[in-house]
């Protein structure tokens, strides 16, 4: 009886298996490094080259790319840009021998997601986006030059080295590693930035002020981001480790600030720093004492537990030093007499009974002032026009899709009241434009409203100029001009799409939504119609329009 063959998978780039005359797939890490074939199958195993070492450039790769403040023991990278390694073989390669650089990255590295790349040293392959060539003058040392894509996955990569034969294959994982971070430098990235003054400041700069105070006494706090400190890499790369997007989803600045916004707090996960308001600090440091992201993000990385306490300009900082460890351009913004709409009504509520005793479990809040962050992103999920600051908070505050998240919302967005777009824009609208509305509660029970103070919220929203201490006025940014026709045209438009959700019960059901009749026109004609009804078939929001 014969030999019963081993049945193998067909690949088209995997070493061939002497017996079966079929290539082996190799679709994740694992199986790559455990697919050395059974030296059992064969009569003669030939002995394969080994690799003598692998020298990653360091020095001009990462001055190349503006990396070399990284002070990191792994050499860091900015994807969308070439860089050089130098790979050298115990001995010269012979003719049959075949060799494949493998690169890998995440935490379960498989080809069908770019996360695992196989490049043939002898051939040049695009993989993915991913290019490399190689060249040798004697077959022992190459030379091998990589492109990565502007959308390749960030994070740590893992270099790997296979070599077969017609008879061997052998494949080792070395020790070297790099990591890959975003390129503002690059105009194909989505984080690119133009200025190179502004690459300067919000990349590149270690150390800044957040705005504090009240709108007629305010000042900026000295603070050291000190994103390339290794604590920081390090943490942000831990917090992307350990959150739910996927691998491939690593290559999206959009959803790794959001990510980011998530575990900046540990208000319901295992996020870097605790919020505390309540004045007592016992068991960890009181949030004015805290001056720099580093400490707190050192302490994080070593103990993997959230460090007490912080309050808003804190969580700022340590965002900024998050999102600029990973390249995505960043700086603090802060707002004065901000608002924190509690029901998502993006009003500010005040509530009195009806003999003037204040109802105050109903009432939203409003701050001296509230720091949050701003990123300088594409945004390619958004209508055009949307591309530039986009607003995003790690403070807790409101629950966004289940977890205390914010943003990153279109500064353009808060500013046009495009309540719809992704992410939380109407949050920010209200902390930067709500009205405050008096409601008192009747004897039978209804809310009225009685007084709606159109100018208190939203003041000298803040942030540190490019280049100096000084600071910058980006009011205008957020917000037209208070009781101009442009600022009245994004309220209107804001309540024709809060009446939406509110339209159906209001008319009986007598109207429905034709396929013909876009959102907006439908709002336009619904708001019309009740316009003509008076205010008592308004909605709460409504009412307060109108009073």
């Amino acid at each position: 009886m014969g030999r019963i063959r081993r049945s193998v998978t067909t690949y088209r780039h995997a070493p061939y298996n002497l017996r079966s005359r079929s290539r082996v797939k190799y679709d994740s890490l694992s199986s790559l490094l455990a697919g050395d074939d059974n030296p059992k199958e064969y009569k003669k195993r030939k002995i394969l080259p080994t690799v003598s070492s692998l020298t990653l450039c360091a020095e001009e790769n990462a001055a190349a790319h503006h990396t070399d403040v990284y002070q990191t023991v792994y050499l860091v990278l900015r994807r969308g840009q070439p860089f050089t390694f130098r790979i050298k073989f115990n001995k010269k390669l012979d003719s049959d021998e075949n060799v494949r650089i493998v690169l890998s990255t995440g935490r379960s590295p498989y080809a069908s997601q770019g996360t695992l790349l196989f490049f043939q040293l002898r051939n040049s392959a695009e993989r993915f986006g991913w290019k490399m060539t190689a060249c040798s003058p004697d077959e022992q040392d190459y030379e091998l030059k990589f492109v990565s894509p502007s959308d390749a996955v960030i994070g740590k990569y893992s270099v790997s080295v296979q070599i077969s034969s017609e008879s061997s294959v052998k494949t080792s994982k070395l020790k070297e590693t790099f990591c890959l971070v975003f390129n503002p430098w690059n105009s194909e990235d989505d984080t690119y930035m133009e200025g190179s003054a502004e690459r300067d400041e919000y990349v590149m700069n270690e150390t800044g002020r957040i705005f504090v105070g009240s709108k007629s006494s305010k000042h900026g706090r000295p603070w050291i981001f000190g994103q390339f400190e290794e604590c920081c890499l390090e943490s942000a790369l831990h917090i992307l480790n350990i959150t739910d997007l996927a691998d491939a989803a690593l290559s999206n600045p959009v959803l790794i600030t959001r990510a980011f916004s998530k575990m900046a707090n540990s208000f319901d996960d295992d996020g870097i720093l605790c919020g505390n308001w309540t004045g007592d600090y016992s068991g960890g440091v009181e949030p004015t004492d805290w001056i720099s992201s580093v400490d707190i993000l050192q302490q994080y990385w070593e103990t993997k537990k959230d460090v007490k306490y912080g309050q808003c300009w804190v969580f700022s900082g340590i965002l900024t030093s998050l999102l600029r460890a990973v390249g995505i351009p960043a700086r603090c913004i802060t707002n004065f007499e901000s608002a924190h709409d509690n029901d998502g009504s993006m009003t500010i509520d005040r509530h009195w009974n009806y003999d003037d005793t204040p109802l105050a479990d109903l009432n939203d809040s409003v701050w001296n002032f509230h720091v949050w962050n701003e990123v300088w992103l594409k945004r390619e999920d958004l209508p055009d026009g949307h591309d530039g600051w986009q607003a995003v908070d790690g403070t807790p505050q409101e629950a966004s899709e289940g977890v205390m998240q914010c943003g990153p919302a279109s500064v353009r967005a808060i500013k046009e009241g495009e309540v719809y777009l992704p992410y939380d824009s109407k949050f920010i609208i209200a902390e930067v434009n709500g009205d405050i509305i008096e409601w008192v509660k009747d004897k039978a029970g209804e809310m009225i409203p009685v007084y709606r103070d159109r100018n208190s919220i939203g003041y000298f929203i803040s942030t540190k100029a490019v280049g100096s201490s000084d600071r910058e006025d980006v009011t205008e940014n957020y917000k037209y001009k208070e009781g101009s026709s442009k600022e009245n045209a994004v309220t209107t438009r804001i309540v024709k799409y809060r009446l939406i959700g509110s339209i159906h019960s209001l008319l009986g059901g007598k109207t429905t939504l034709s396929s013909r009749v876009t959102y907006l026109k439908y709002a336009d004609a619904v708001y019309t119609h009740l316009a003509t009804l008076g205010s008592c078939y308004f909605p709460r929001l409504f009412r307060a329009t109108l009073c």
